[in-house]
């Protein structure tokens, strides 16, 4: 594996017409370059704070996830709040149980598994 983004580059086109001839195909202009690195211990950012566990890799999204999972649980954890709040009228009506708890599987169990 190249870590040189520049090669990742030229290879993109040559592997975008072998992945298609099985059947897989990529959208270039989507394409993103992610450098995956764990910091050095004691190693900082420009602004002096320590690097280890914050960097910028964490925060990237790929296919509706980011690539850190602690941070991807704490994402779809307020994204599942978000959904239930945003519902909260549906809460306190008098709906019957079953009829909330297929709500609550519809409306916010799905955003907060697969958002």
């Amino acid at each position: 594996m190249d870590e040189d983004e520049e090669n990742l580059r030229q290879i993109l086109p040559m592997a975008t017409e072998i992945l298609k001839s099985w059947n897989l195909f990529v959208n270039e202009d989507k394409t993103d370059f992610t450098h995956v690195y764990l910091a050095k211990s004691g190693e900082k950012d420009t602004n002096g704070k320590p690097l280890t566990g914050s960097e910028e890799w964490r925060k990237s999204i790929t296919l509706g996830s980011m690539l850190c999972s602690k941070a991807d649980i704490q994402r779809r954890i307020s994204l599942g709040y978000a959904a239930f709040n945003k519902y909260r009228k549906a809460w306190k009506n008098k709906i019957p149980l079953k009829k909330c708890l297929i709500l609550d599987e519809v409306l916010v169990v799905s955003v907060l598994m697969y958002y």
